[in-house]
C-alpha cells in the first residue's frame, strides 16, 4: 500500500473513530487538553504580568527610558541647557534631572540612610508617576523651599503592616517636621508636604525636596579640608600604632622578667614548705614530751604539798609538845640533881660514911642523867627546829612544784600552739607555691600576649597607608579646586522618556553625541537586584510547563490505551480485512492530534475570552502592585506545538504495542 493510501486509510479510520467512537471519552480527552493548555499558558501569561508590572514601575517610578550621569565626578554640570538639549532631541518625550542633597532622615529617636534628591516638581512629574501615586498630602510646588514628600516606606505612616515598616520613621504624617542630614554635614529642617506609594520597593525609599529649597540650604561641602583632615588622623593613627607596639614590646619584656621573679618566689616557697613541714614535726614531739612533764610537774607539786602539809602539822603539833616535855623533863632532872647535890653534901660522913657515900653516887648519878635531859632538850628543841625549817623548805617546794607545773603546762600549750602554726605555716607555703605556680603561667601567657600583640601592631603599623608631601598636596588640591557639594544647575543624574515606540538604544544613540562626559545606563542595568526575582520566576515556569505537559502526556496516554484496548477485536478485524499496521498507527496518532487541536482551541478561547478579561478586572495583587496576565502569542504557538507533539507521541507508543499482537489473539481478545 503506498504512503498515499496509507494516509487516506488512516484519515478515515480517525474520523469514523471520533464521529462514531464514545463521545464522552472524545469530550474528556477535548476538556483535558483544554485545561491542559491552560494550565500550561496561565503561569507564562502571570509571569509576564509581574515582568511588565516591574517594567512598568521601574520606568514610572525610577529610571524613566534612559538614565543619564556623569562620567567623572560626582555631577553631572550645565544641567538647564543639557535638559534643554535633551528636550529638543527627536524620539525624546520629557526629561528631568534629580540631584542628591542629603543623605539620612531623622524623625523623633528614628533614624535611617536614605537618599534625598533635589528636583524640579513640573518636569519631574512629567517623567514619572510618583506625584499621582500620593497616600497623604500633595506633591511638591516649585518655589516650595520647606517642604519635603516621603516615600510610604520612610515616613512608616503608623502601618504596621507594610514589609520595611521596622526599619522607617515608623509615624511620620503630613505636616510633620523631620531632620534631614545634608552633604557636607549640615542638619535641616523640612515640612512633610506629602507621602507617595508607589508599591515599588525600590522607589519607596525615596525622598523629594524642590531644586529652590537645595539651591537655598545645601552647603559647600571643602573635600580638600576633609582630605587633609583625613591624612592627618591617618598620621595620629599610625604614631599611634607605634607607640602602643613599643608599650606592647615593654610588657612583654616586663612580662618575661616577672614571670622569672615568680618562678624564683615558688622555689622559695617550696623550700619554705619543707622546712616548716620539719619544724611542725618537731613541734608535735616537743608538745608530747612537754604534756608528759606536765603530768609530772603536777604530781610532784601534789606529792610536795603533801609533804609541807605533813611536816607544817608535824612542826606545829608533835614538835612543840615534844620541846616542851624536854624541856620539863631537864628542868626535873636538874631541880633532883640539885637536891640530890645538896642532901650528898649534908650527909655526915663522918657518921654514916657508906650512906654518903651512895647518896653521893646518886647525886652524881642524878646529875648525869639531868644533864642527858639537858642534852635532850636541846636535841628535840633542835629538831623541832630543823621539822619547823623543813616544814617552811617543803612549803617552798611545793610553790616552786606548782609553779614548775604551771610552766611545763604552758610549755606543752606553747609546743602544741608552735605545732598548729607550723602546720598553718607550712599549708600557706604550699598555698603561696600553688600561687606562685599559677602566676607564672598567667606571666607566661601575658608575656606571649603581649609579644603577638606587638607583632600585630607591628604589622598595623606597616597597613597604614603612608603617602608622601607631594601626593597628600596634589590630591587636596585636586579636590579643593571644585570639590563641592552638588550645586545650582547641576545633577546627579538626568531621567528620559522617549516616545512611544523608540527604543532605549535609539534614545543612547540619538543623544550620545551632545556630550561625552556623561554616561548612559539602561533600566535593566540600573535593576540588576531585581533580575534573581525575574530568574525564579522563570525557573517556576519552567517546572510548571514539564509538570503541565507530563500530565498532559499521560492522559492521552492513559485514553488511548483504553480506547485500544476496548477496540481490540475490530483492530484486529480491520488487520484481518488487510489494513495495515501502519494505518491503524497513524489512525490514532491522527485522532489524538485532532483532540489536541480542538483541547488547545477550546482553551484558547477560555483563556482570551474568560480569564484574561476575569484577572483584568480582579487582578491578582503583588509586593509591587496589581498584577494582570499578559498573553504572548508567539507563547501560544509554542506551547501548542509542543501539546500536540506530546499528544502523537503518547498515542503512538500504546498504538503500537496493540498492533503488534497477532491478529486471532486481537480478534479472540487474548
Amino acid at each position: 500500500m503506498s504512503p498515499a493510501r496509507t494516509a487516506r486509510v488512516a484519515g478515515f479510520l480517525a474520523l469514523r473513530s471520533i464521529t462514531r467512537g464514545n463521545a464522552g471519552v472524545t469530550a474528556m480527552a477535548i476538556a483535558m487538553m483544554a485545561v491542559v493548555f491552560v494550565s500550561v499558558s496561565f503561569l507564562p501569561a502571570l509571569i509576564g504580568g509581574a515582568t511588565a508590572s516591574i517594567d512598568r514601575q521601574l520606568r514610572n517610578t525610577l529610571t524613566g527610558d534612559l538614565t543619564i550621569t556623569a562620567a567623572e565626578g560626582v555631577a553631572i554640570t550645565a544641567v538647564d541647557a543639557y535638559l534643554a538639549e535633551l528636550r529638543a532631541v527627536p524620539g525624546v518625550q520629557a526629561a528631568t534631572s534629580a540631584r542628591r542633597v542629603g543623605t539620612q532622615i531623622a524623625f523623633g529617636d528614628e533614624s535611617n540612610a536614605w537618599g534625598v534628591d533635589a528636583i524640579d516638581p513640573v518636569s519631574f512629574g512629567s517623567v514619572f508617576s510618583t506625584a499621582q501615586a500620593l497616600v497623604e498630602g500633595e506633591f511638591l510646588s516649585p518655589g516650595d523651599i520647606d517642604g519635603i514628600v516621603l516615600g510610604i516606606d520612610i515616613a512608616g505612616a503608623d502601618r504596621e503592616e507594610l514589609r520595611a515598616y521596622a526599619s522607617s520613621l515608623k509615624s511620620v504624617h503630613v505636616g510633620d517636621r523631620v531632620d534631614v542630614t545634608m552633604i557636607g554635614g549640615a542638619v535641616e529642617t523640612f515640612v512633610v508636604r506629602g507621602i507617595y506609594q508607589n508599591s515599588f520597593a525600590l522607589s519607596d525609599q525615596a525622598a523629594y525636596i524642590s531644586t529652590a529649597a537645595a539651591d537655598a540650604r545645601v552647603p559647600t561641602a571643602d573635600f580638600g579640608m576633609q582630605v587633609e583632615e583625613m591624612y592627618a588622623a591617618t598620621d595620629e593613627i599610625a604614631a599611634g600604632v607605634e607607640e602602643a607596639r613599643g608599650q606592647a614590646a615593654s610588657l612583654s619584656s616586663g612580662a618575661d622578667a616577672l614571670a622569672e621573679g615568680i618562678a624564683g618566689l615558688k622555689q622559695g616557697a617550696d623550700e619554705l614548705a619543707n622546712g616548716v613541714s620539719q619544724v611542725a614535726d618537731g613541734a608535735a614531739e616537743l608538745a608530747d614530751a612537754a604534756t608528759e612533764l606536765a603530768a609530772g610537774a603536777v604530781a610532784l607539786a601534789a606529792a610536795t604539798e603533801g609533804l609541807a602539809t605533813t611536816l607544817s602539822t608535824l612542826a606545829a603539833d608533835a614538835a612543840g609538845s615534844a620541846v616542851a616535855a624536854a624541856g620539863a623533863a631537864a628542868s626535873g632532872t636538874q631541880l633532883a640533881a640539885a637536891e640530890a647535890a645538896s642532901l650528898a653534901a649534908a650527909c655526915p660522913v663522918e657518921s654514916d660514911p657508906e650512906f654518903c657515900t651512895d647518896l653521893a653516887a646518886h647525886a652524881a648519878a642524878v646529875q648525869l642523867e639531868a644533864e642527858q635531859a639537858a642534852a635532850s632538850e636541846a636535841l628535840v628543841t633542835a629538831t623541832a627546829t630543823g621539822v619547823s625549817a623543813a616544814a617552811t623548805a617543803a612549803e617552798e617546794l611545793a610553790a616552786r612544784a606548782g609553779a614548775l607545773a604551771g610552766s611545763v603546762a604552758e610549755l606543752a600549750a606553747n609546743a602544741a600552739t608552735l605545732t598548729d602554726g607550723a602546720q598553718a605555716i607550712e599549708s600557706s607555703a604550699h598555698s603561696l607555691a600553688a600561687a606562685a605556680g599559677e602566676s607564672h603561667s598567667a606571666a607566661l601567657r601575658v608575656a606571649d600576649g603581649a609579644a603577638g600583640i606587638a607583632e600585630g601592631l607591628a604589622a598595623s603599623a606597616e597597613n597604614v597607608p603612608a603617602s608622601g608631601e607631594g601626593e597628600r598636596e596634589a590630591l587636596t588640591e585636586a579636590l579643593s579646586a571644585g570639590a563641592s557639594a552638588p550645586g545650582a544647575d547641576t545633577a546627579t543624574r538626568i531621567t528620559v522618556i522617549g516616545e512611544p515606540g523608540v527604543s532605549t538604544a535609539e534614545l543612547t544613540a540619538a543623544i550620545a553625541p551632545l556630550r561625552d562626559d556623561v554616561e548612559f545606563q539602561s533600566p535593566e542595568q540600573l535593576a540588576a537586584a531585581i533580575q534573581d526575582q525575574l530568574d525564579t520566576f522563570e525557573l517556576v515556569d519552567g517546572i510548571m510547563r514539564l509538570i503541565s505537559l507530563l500530565v498532559a502526556a499521560i492522559t492521552v496516554f492513559i485514553i488511548t490505551y483504553v480506547d485500544l484496548t476496548n477496540r481490540r477485536r475490530q483492530i484486529g478485524i480491520e488487520r484481518a480485512i488487510g489494513i495495515r499496521a501502519n494505518a491503524i498507527v497513524g489512525s490514532y496518532m491522527l485522532k489524538s492530534m485532532i483532540t489536541a487541536t480542538l483541547g488547545v482551541v477550546t482553551g484558547a478561547a477560555l483563556f482570551a475570552v474568560v480569564i484574561v478579561p476575569l484577572v483584568e478586572r480582579f487582578p491578582f495583587v503583588f509586593p509591587n502592585g496589581p498584577v494582570t496576565l499578559v498573553a504572548d502569542v508567539g507563547s501560544f504557538v509554542r506551547t501548542a506545538g509542543i501539546l500536540l507533539v506530546v499528544a502523537a507521541v503518547s498515542a503512538v507508543i500504546p498504538a503500537v504495542q496493540t498492533v503488534r499482537m497477532k491478529i486471532l489473539d486481537a480478534i479472540w481478545g487474548a
